[in-house]
């Protein structure tokens, strides 16, 4: 293809015009011999040329006698006709999209930037931003080029009518994505790749907005999980594969709650959750670790419980670490309570980039403190399992917890819908296990409904039976030996 360059040499070779030669893997021959990093081998650059300018064809004309050969014509009159000339020969020709390849690279782009200031549609800020550097890597890999086709044709159908089921252009492009993931993971050299995990991830993407039920992308997040497992700890090759593995943390965190054992031992599930950070990022680290700890801790409590003997000196080392992360998310909340009412004060406008700034602070602002509110209502519920009993102290908390995330459905959460505050949904059903009065759990009914209205799903019956269900895996009261008390448990 003319422009695309054939080299994937590293960045100092071609720099140097070097050959790049690599035996097995990075560093090359020479920056081996240099000492000096390799960095950029493999990868697929693509020189990209100015779209909004035109290019100009000339057509050859035979000048005329009279235009050659009158002297008495004046300078002004001469460059008249001249340019009256060259505007009649010229044809323009608008560099326009011309394949398959460069109109999804177009309209990709288009999704990801179109609505860069707005926390209600912006995709690359709710859902990573690694989607910035996909662009450049369409080409490269099927199912990366069809999963990025599909949430194309999903963002088209969110924005134009998102209360409605996706159209058959939409399912047509999300079907076919899948398929062509299937493929590439029937491939052990492309399974790995960072592009395939990058299409798992855009996946999960599309049906979030395509309403899917979160069934399935929890079974996507499983299987990114098992690629990550198969990847190692190896250091990522450039800034998307970096972007992309601080963006699957999330997903593949909510997934392990669901799970008896971990796919990671504990050295690799830290790696996972804090091992790919940059001083660029935004300060979430706090967050994560404190959710990955409380994932960790979850399963060891539901892995002690469900068997017929415990020791009483493993449930009281438990009950230690529980409190100590309650301890630690304690001081969390009460730090992005106080940061919440200071960028509560933004105006709401969007017609200047200070009010855009302060938007975006206030909807980060909003998304970690719920967030974390959630997290301490399933630590209680950790520790409530371990001690046989739920204290009093503990029910007024939780019932706090709970008010606190409805209010921020009630409020602030609004200034950012509907892409903006997805993260409701992953808060609310925590809440209604907090809940203590019927009121709370019918106010907490009736956000859930309102929320899951904007992204288009109808999966709203038999909401409370799926609720009682989550309450009863969080609290381990489904668990066979719970029908003891910790205390028969442990002798």
């Amino acid at each position: 293809m003319v422009g695309v360059p054939r080299s994937r040499g590293c960045v100092g070779c071609r720099q140097q015009k070097k050959k790049c030669e690599v035996i097995l893997e990075p560093p090359c021959s020479r920056c081996k011999r240099l000492q000096i990093p390799c960095a950029g081998y493999g990868e697929r650059r693509l020189k990209f040329q100015d779209e909004s300018q035109n290019y100009v064809v000339g057509r050859g004309r035979k000048k005329t006698s009279a235009t050659a050969s009158s002297p008495s014509t004046s300078p002004q009159s001469t460059n008249l006709s001249q340019n009256e000339c060259h505007d009649q020969d010229r044809v323009v020709i608008i560099s326009n999209p011309t394949n398959i390849l460069t109109t999804l690279i177009a309209s990709f782009s288009h999704s990801i930037d179109a609505n860069d200031q707005d926390t209600r549609h912006n995709l690359a800020w709710n859902f990573g931003g690694f989607l910035y550097d996909v662009p450049q890597c369409l080409g490269s890999n099927e199912s990366l080029d069809s999963a990025a086709d599909a949430l194309v044709a999903g963002y088209i159908h969110f924005r134009r009518d998102r209360h409605s089921k996706a159209d058959e252009v939409c399912l047509q492009k999300y079907s076919r994505a899948l398929r062509s993931l299937r493929k590439c993971l029937s491939t052990e050299e492309k399974a790995c790749e960072p592009a395939t995990l990058c299409a798992i991830m855009i996946i999960m993407v599309v049906e979030t907005l395509m309403g899917v039920s979160s069934e399935g992308s929890l079974q996507h997040a499983v299987g990114a999980a098992r690629i990550l497992k198969c990847r190692g700890t190896k250091p990522p090759k450039n800034e998307l594969e970096r972007k992309l593995l601080m963006a699957l943390r999330g997903p593949v965190v909510v997934q392990a709650f669901y799970l008896d054992e971990s796919y990671y031992t504990p050295t690799e599930w830290d790696r996972l959750v804090s091992g790919y950070s940059s001083p660029d990022d935004i300060d979430e680290e706090g967050f994560f670790n404190d959710l990955a700890v409380s994932c960790r801790l979850f399963q060891k409590t539901r892995g002690a419980l469900s068997r017929e003997s415990v020791s009483q000196q493993e449930i009281d080392q438990l009950i230690s670490h529980v409190s100590d992360l309650h301890k630690s998310l304690t001081e969390r909340l009460l730090n992005l309570s106080g940061t919440l009412d200071r960028t509560r004060d933004f105006s709401g406008s969007e017609r200047n980039i200070e009010a855009r700034l302060e938007k975006f602070k206030h909807g980060h602002g909003v998304r970690e403190y719920g967030l974390t509110l959630s997290t301490q209502i399933v630590v209680n519920c950790i520790l409530g399992a371990l001690q046989g009993m739920w204290h009093e102290s503990t029910e007024r908390e939780n019932a706090w917890l709970c008010r606190e995330i409805c209010s921020l459905g009630e409020r602030d959460a609004t200034y950012h819908q509907p892409l903006g505050s997805a993260w409701v949904l992953l808060t609310l059903p925590v809440a209604y296990i907090g809940a203590y009065s019927a009121e709370d759990k019918e106010r907490v009914l009736k956000l859930l409904a309102s929320y899951t209205k904007d992204l288009s799903s109808d999966a709203t019956q038999s909401q409370t039976a799926g609720l009682e269900s989550l309450f009863a895996y969080l609290s381990c009261s489904d668990l066979p030996q719970r029908t003891k008390s910790a205390t028969e448990i442990a002798m």
